[in-house]
């Protein structure tokens, strides 16, 4: 079995990358760098090119433990509050502990996609706070980063109303 250290050290790239490259807080408009991620429950490997034409908003945790009830409400809730629009919404847990998403996915059926890194990818998360969200337009196009949890919910709930044009 691996251990719980080298599993973290295990993941994506992606993530090392968003960390480094967008460190800044100017990071609008900048695209994201094409990705890869596994859908455990699925069983297929999902592509940045599948977001392409609509927005997106994906939602980094460190692993599946951070997710408890309160974050797939959170999840949720955001999910149901633009059931009527294209947004697209994943969460992506960056320690690819397969029987873990499917654990969690059972006990708590949540109605979103929860993603791990491929095993082509390696991922270091240093000190980015976490979850971290990145909402991104259609292009793929970063609108928004924010890190943390309550703190993040009201300002990236505006970010995606702006991003999809709805007054509320």
């Amino acid at each position: 079995m691996v251990s719980t250290l080298f599993k973290r050290f295990i993941g994506t790239v992606l993530l090392l990358f968003l960390v480094l490259a967008f460190r800044s807080n100017g990071i609008a408009g900048e695209i994201l760098p094409p990705f890869s991620f596994f859908d455990p429950v699925e069983g297929a490997t999902v592509q940045s090119g599948d977001y392409i034409g609509q927005p997106t908003l994906l939602i980094f945790f460190a692993n599946v433990d951070e997710i408890d009830q309160s974050q797939i409400r959170m999840v949720s809730g955001i999910k149901d509050r633009y059931a009527d629009t294209n947004l697209q919404i994943a969460v992506v847990c960056i320690d690819p502990d397969e029987s873990g998403v499917l654990r969690l996915m059972v006990k708590h059926h949540p109605e979103f996609k929860i993603l791990i890194p491929g095993r082509e990818f390696r991922i270091e998360p240093g000190n980015t706070g976490l979850p971290t969200f990145l909402l991104m337009n259609a292009d793929l196009g970063i609108v928004k980063k924010l890190e943390g949890k309550e703190e993040a919910k009201r300002s990236l709930l505006r970010a995606i109303d702006h991003q999809l044009n709805i007054r509320r």
